[in-house]
């Protein structure tokens, strides 16, 4: 039995030859997503699985010493950012660590938020990946995230880099990515759950369904004033919402124009209706 390895961020130093796995055995799975609790929870589900290693936004320390250093306009040490993010996606190339004496997992499931994948860097290293789209609702971004200040930028929906990854993915690889709505799985994680192992090429863990449940630990995921028990938004989240769609309107229609794009293979089976 593999055991789950829940990696928050990449791991650093050279890989021991003994915890190495070949690709050709290990499934790699890349969850592009927008700010939001969906995605943790989607992962937390992954990482109830006995053949699963998950890592939690990986890309971060480069995205943000990158991001940082640019604002600052310190050139100077712009090249030594680049080395890590170089360093970085080797590790993700290669293989999730394994404790010794423990088979290495078979899936690695890797949550990135969409904006860290930086523009002027190389895309060759997605090849080996199958990659997943969990599309948010952008009045929810806008209003989570921008309630306090009453500003926002695209940019910060993650959705024109979700766009411009699956449009990558399409084109490089000639796959058509696995795309889904976040209030899908939130409303019916069984189906969605089956369906996506169903997709992904992977048996279906009755596990994963813990993830979801009323009981599962959330302090990480910020959502308690969002959604209920049950997954439905509370009467606060919608009046938020409500304030976001008579402030934002013009940027959540660009928005949704984008995403209307992905939606084009939105996980079938599970399709909903709504916008």
């Amino acid at each position: 039995m593999a055991r789950t390895t829940l990696c928050s961020r990449a791991p650093q130093g050279p890989i021991p030859s003994r915890l190495r796995r070949s690709p050709m055995l290990l499934t790699r799975v890349a969850l592009w997503c927008a700010p939001s609790p969906a995605p943790c929870r989607l992962l937390r589900a992954f990482d109830r699985r006995d053949d699963c290693a998950v890592s939690d936004e990986p890309l971060a320390p480069a995205y943000l010493a990158h991001t940082r250093r640019f604002e600052r306009e310190d050139e100077t040490r712009l090249f030594e950012d680049l080395t890590l993010w170089n360093e970085t996606v080797e590790r993700l190339r290669a293989a999730p660590l394994s404790p010794p004496g423990c088979e290495a997992p078979r899936l690695w499931v890797q949550k990135h938020m969409a904006k860290q994948l930086l523009l002027h860097t190389d895309r060759d290293w997605l090849t080996g990946f199958q990659h997943v789209f969990l599309l948010r609702d952008p009045r929810l971004v806008i209003a989570q995230s921008h309630s306090d200040s009453g500003l926002a930028y695209i940019e910060d929906t993650c959705v024109p880099h979700q766009l411009e990854i699956y449009r990558w993915v399409r084109s490089t690889m000639n796959l058509s990515p696995i795309v889904l709505r976040e209030q899908n799985l939130l409303n019916d994680p069984g189906r969605v759950l089956t369906r996506l192992c169903d997709l992904l090429g992977l048996t279906d863990d009755p596990a994963m369904l813990g993830a979801f449940q009323p009981d599962c630990p959330t302090h990480e995921d910020g959502d308690a004033c969002w959604y209920s028990d049950d997954g439905q938004l509370t009467s606060d989240a919608r009046e938020k919402i409500h304030e976001a769609e008579e402030r934002h309107a013009s940027l959540i229609r660009r928005c949704r124009a984008m995403q209307n794009e992905l939606l084009q293979s939105e996980l079938r089976g599970v399709c909903s209706t709504s916008s």
